[in-house]
Order: C-alpha cells, then structure tokens, then sequence
C-alpha cells in the first residue's frame, strides 16, 4: 500500500512537471537509442546558468569529454562478442545543467517507464495478437551519473524508489557511502574522507599549521571540508576563517570571499573543496583583488585548464589533488575524429563545436565568422578531462554486472531470455553488481594491475596524484609532484612557489630557544613568547621550571646539572688576600704569669695541630656554615672562612710556675 501510494505521489509530480515544462515551450535535448538493455546517463552537458537561467554556457570537458566517454564505451561493448553476447545495449542521456533540482527534473524521464508501464498480456486485438503499447518509455536497467554528489544525492533519492542501480563517476561526497539512504548507489571513484585526509597530510608535511578554507555550497563542497576540518583538528591545525560561496553564482559572494580572506594575513594558504565553476569564480575574485595566497585544493579544480584560464598569475604556485588515472589512447582517437558533420547522435556537439572554435556552423550571425570545415580536434587544442577513465570504468561495471546476471539466470542461451526483460535491481545491485572485479579496459601496459571493483559501501579505491601549477618555457602548465595512497609521496625539488620559497602560513612565530608558549584561550595555533628565568629549563613547549637550589640548567635548557661544590684552598687567590690583611694586624696576649711550664705548651699545640692541619689540607672538612656555595644569588665566590684565614678569639687559661691560674685572653691565627 505504502509502495502504491509512493508510485501515485510521484506520478502526479511527473505530470505536472511535463506540464509546466510544455507550458514554457520546453525543448529536450536528449541522446536516446534503443537496446536489448538500456542505461541510462546524467552528464553536466552544460554549466549551471546565471541568474533565472538554468543552464548556462557548454561544458566541454566535463560534459562534452565525459558524455562522448560513454557513448565510445556503449560501442565498444556492442562490439565485444564475449561481453554480454546477443545483447545490444541502448542508451538515455540527460543534461543536468550542472544543478541538483534539474537533474532530478531530468531524472524523471528514467522511471516513467516503472509509472507507465502496462502489462501488454492483459489486451489482446481482435486477430488474437497481444497490444502493443505505443510510445512506451525505454526501462533503465541502471543510470551512469552524475558528477556533481549534489545532483548524485539527488538523484539516488528517487531512484531506490523504483529499485534503479546508480553508478558515479565523479561524486565523492562521504554521505553517499551510507547504505541506509543510499542502497542502489554505487561509484568509480573514493569518498571524500581520503581526500581530505591527503590534503591535510600536505599541509602538516609543511608545517602550515594556520590556514582559512573556502567551500561550495551543497554536499561536495560543505561535507569534504567537514571532512578535512576534522582530519585538520587531528593534526594540530587550525582554520582562520571558514568561507562558503553561495549556488546564486553572483560575483558578490565570491568578491566577499576574497575580502574576509584578506582579513587574515598570517594564513596565507588557502585550502578550497569547491566545484570546478566555483573555483573559476574565485581565482577571478582573487585577480579583481590583486590577492595571493597559496592554493590547495581538491578534485574539483584538479589538473583543469579550464578553471584558470585568464587567472594563471593568480594560480601560480597551488597544489591540487586529482584522482589517479590514466589516459584513454583509444578515446583520445575516437574523440579526435568527431565532427559536427559526422556526429549527428550528439544534438550537444554543434554547440560545443561553435564555442570551442568560436565560430557559426550557421553563418546567420555576421558578427562571428563561419566555421571552416578543416577545423578538427588535435592535440593542439584538445586534452582529454582526468575523469574519462572513470566514466569507461562505470559502463563497463555495469555492462560486467548484467554479463554475470545473463550467465546465471539464461545458462542455455546467448540472447536476452525472458528472465532478464524485466530485471529485478535489487538483484542486479547486491548480487551482481558489488561483487564485479575485472581488469580495467583501455589500460597502459605499465598499469597492467589496475583492478576496478567497490567495496561493501559501493565505492571506489583511493588514490591521488598531486599535481603544482607551474611556469615552464613561457607557458602555464600542470606538473605531477607526488602522490597519495593512505600516505603521502612528494618531490619538493620540483615544487615552484608563488613567492620562490615554501610560504609559511602560521598565526605565530615559532619561540626562541629560551622562551615557553603561552596559549591563547580557544586556540591552539596562536601563542605569546614569555623568556624563561636563568634558572629555569623547558620541560616542555609550554613550561619553564625552577632547576632548584644546587642545580643549573644545561645549555640547550632541556634538563638540569648538579652544581659542583668547591672549596677555597690555601693557595687559592681568594685565600691568599684575607690572610695578608690578617697577618697585617697586631695579636695582643695578655700575659700574668711570667713563664709558662712544658705541659702548658704541649697542651697549646696538641689543640692547634689539627685545625692547622684542617686548614691547609682538608678545608672541606670544615663548618658548614662557612662552605663556599655557588647558587643562583650568589655566582662568584667572595666569601672566606674564618677557620681558614682570620684570627679567632679563644680564652684559654694559662698555668703559671706556682700552678696558679690566671686568665688569660689570647688571639691567634
């Protein structure tokens, strides 16, 4: 009941949008051609538009390149008797204006055949034969698309309803790996998260620990630098400021951007997850606002010409990731070879062709010259967009998934049997499609590993080239400097910056050798430089602390040393002064006896042998009191021991010849 409530709803939307868009005089463009089998496809044919336009200007790489990728793939399979043999697989491929809400307009067209659909058994014609119903919409088998993950998310959304497998080849946001939402999706290429998690390794290998970011609006852009301000935080960096431009496509918000960029001047890399028109935008912000900063950025911009054509000084020195792939030789052959006179099944191409060249097929238009019909696509003008591989990789994933299907299901036959003309997705997805593992077409004889599969998510392997926008022989181009596969591999020999050195980007100076940080509030990045005491060492970063009494810190201040004790010795320069100065003065006895017995004198000098021996040859030996020590308030010893070199005042009795005793006051050295 709930499913059958689902289908009306969604039937009464179908209508009105056909009806709205009739009511507008609404043209399709459209590719459509039939097959046994029929995929369908979503390509940004053309850029978002400005203003009340949905669509604007031509995409030629990621819309033109990467739709030619798949009809090149749909013929090659046809093609290959030992893929899917006796079956013809036909094709529906939609513009998605490089919008989400279009797209899924768009989209519509792919379940119409599920809305409309009637059992033909149920009508028989009067000479006995069963109806055949007319103008029937083509059933999708599976989608290949999109690439944006906005328009991907979208799209996913309506079909599960309809149990419609979906493959992409370019979006990577992280919440199409949730298979709670997203249980018919599946895609060529890694989530964001590993990204992300490249991007930051970069800036923590250059110790770029203060960094403002810059974001599309939507799920490309806002969950990969969610993603990153994660894997950022984990690494002790920290983000200045945090910009998002908005779908409007206004100049506005980009110059604003710019602006608030500028307000902090110690983060001078930028890190952007923006969409390839987006990141045009924003360099040409960056132009009107003579800025520059030092980029890094995702896929998004990755190794386009397009994106920084007019803005080169601006983009000079960035570094970019860009997924791992390799170039297609023999869609670079087929691609070369079309024209708007060969290639009539692509109602998009005469619009590429005119923009491309800057001419009119029709010569209606004075203003723009006429298009010269030996103007072809070489290598001079035409590079082939890093995603083709992808597109190829998912046609085939799904051509390889039906192949498995037709073996298990029509064991007795190589034609479509009756089985497969009305295919359950769901079996298709879970059984068939996540567990392709085969062999990537069209590879160089160096990447004969290359494996194409997904994982229990629906999502591809991880790994990315990085690439640093260079300045070589008066020409602008893109130089691979290293790569990322779970860890990071650069050359920075080859790297060139905008500035001829590695910039730093941090919201303060590193402290000097003696001085500890002290932390802002909030923040980890942004400290204040406080010198430790001449008795202090660094336990840490953040710590000074007191070596204690005998104890001084060492040379590099990481750890403290005992003081050693010493003692001032007879022959010592601080010895020798107090005893000239002593001898210098007079010693006065007080005698009242005329003589002194033998006994008296032995007695005298049994005391006196051992401090004189103390004296000269154990003055550690000493009181305690009058040690020598060196401390921190008192570095350089001044101070004598009176046991050692001044007169002390003993009273001593004297025995007289009578044996009377007298008193006697004697002082002595």
């Amino acid at each position: 009941m709930k499913t059958s409530l689902q289908v009306i709803l969604l039937a009464l939307f179908c209508k009105a949008v056909l009806l709205s868009s009739s009511d507008h005089n609404f043209v399709r463009k459209e590719i459509k051609f039939e097959g046994d089998l029929v995929l369908g496809g979503l390509f940004p044919i053309n850029e978002k538009g400005g203003g009340m336009d949905e669509c604007g200007r031509i995409n030629e790489d990621r819309g033109i390149q990467r739709l030619e990728a798949m009809l090149f793939a749909i013929d090659q399979i046809n093609r290959d008797s030992s893929l899917l043999p006796g079956v013809k697989l036909g094709v529906h491929i939609l513009d998605t204006c490089s919008r989400d809400t279009y797209a899924l307009e768009q989209s519509l067209e792919f379940v119409r055949a599920s809305l409309t659909k009637v059992d033909e058994a149920e009508y028989m014609c009067p000479d006995g034969s069963y109806a055949i119903q007319e103008n029937s919409p083509l059933s999708i088998a599976g989608v290949i698309g999109g690439s944006y993950s906005s328009v991907s998310i979208q799209v996913a959304n309506l079909l599960r309803l309809f149990h419609i497998p979906q493959i992409s080849y370019a979006s990577t946001s992280a919440k199409l790996s949730d298979k709670s939402r997203y249980d018919y999706f599946a895609r060529t290429v890694p989530p964001d998260f590993y990204q992300a998690k490249a991007m930051a390794e970069i800036l923590r290998f250059f110790n770029w620990t203060y960094v403002s970011t810059v974001a599309s609006e939507g799920d490309y852009g806002e969950t990969g630098i969610e993603a990153f301000e994660h894997e950022a935080r984990l690494r002790n960096i920290c983000i200045a400021t945090s910009e998002k431009v908005g779908r409007s496509n206004i100049k506005k918000s980009y110059d604003n951007a710019i602006k608030e960029l500028l307000q902090k001047p110690n983060a001078k890399v930028v890190v952007l997850f923006m969409r390839s028109d987006d990141t045009r935008e924003l360099l040409a912000a960056a132009n009107r606002f003579n800025a520059s900063f030092t980029w890094i950025a995702s896929d998004g911009w990755g190794a386009q010409e397009s994106i920084v054509k007019g803005n080169e000084h601006i983009a000079y020195g960035a570094i970019t990731l860009e997924l791992a792939s390799h170039p297609v030789k023999e869609f670079d052959k087929y691609f070369q070879s079309l024209t708007p006179y060969n290639n009539n099944r692509n109602p998009w191409f005469k619009d590429f062709w005119q923009q491309k060249f800057q001419c009119s097929l029709l010569n209606k238009n004075h203003q723009v010259k006429f298009c010269d019909k030996r103007l072809n696509i070489n290598s001079s003008n035409y590079e082939q967009e890093s995603k083709i591989m992808f597109v190829i990789n998912a046609v085939y994933a799904m051509a390889y998934a039906l192949h498995q299907m037709q073996r298990t299901v029509c064991p007795n036959t190589n034609m479509l049997c009756d089985a497969m003309k009305v295919l359950d997705g769901k079996q298709v997805y879970k059984d068939y499609l996540l567990k392709v593992n085969f062999t990537a077409p069209f590879i160089p004889p160096s990447n004969t590993d290359t494996i194409v599969k997904f994982d229990a998510y629906g999502d591809g392997i991880g790994l990315y080239n990085v690439f640093n926008f260079q300045y070589h022989n008066g020409k602008y181009s893109y130089t691979k400097i290293g790569q990322w596969a779970e860890t990071l591999s650069l050359d920075v020999d080859i790297i060139q910056w905008s500035k001829s050195s590695v910039p730093t980007s941090q919201c303060s100076d590193p402290c000097a050798p003696n001085e500890m940080k002290n932390m802002q509030p909030g923040d980890v990045c942004c400290w204040i430089c406080i010198p430790c005491e001449k008795y202090e060492y660094l336990a840490d970063e953040f710590t000074c602390i007191d070596c204690g009494e005998g104890r001084w810190p060492t040379a590099d201040l990481t750890s403290c040393f005992d003081l050693p004790e010493d003692y001032i010795k007879w022959e010592d320069a601080w010895a020798i002064g107090p005893v000239t100065i002593a001898c210098l003065g007079f010693v006065q006895t007080t005698t009242m006896c005329i003589s002194v017995s033998l006994s008296g004198f032995v007695v005298l000098g049994c005391l006196f042998a051992p401090k004189v021996h103390i004296i000269l040859f154990q003055p550690q030996k000493n009181v305690v009191t009058h040690r020598l020590h060196l401390n921190r308030f008192s570095v350089s010893g001044t101070a004598t021991t009176y046991s050692q070199s001044s007169a002390s005042a003993h009273y001593t009795p004297t025995i007289c010849n009578g044996g009377e005793v007298l008193d006697s006051t004697t002082s002595s050295l």
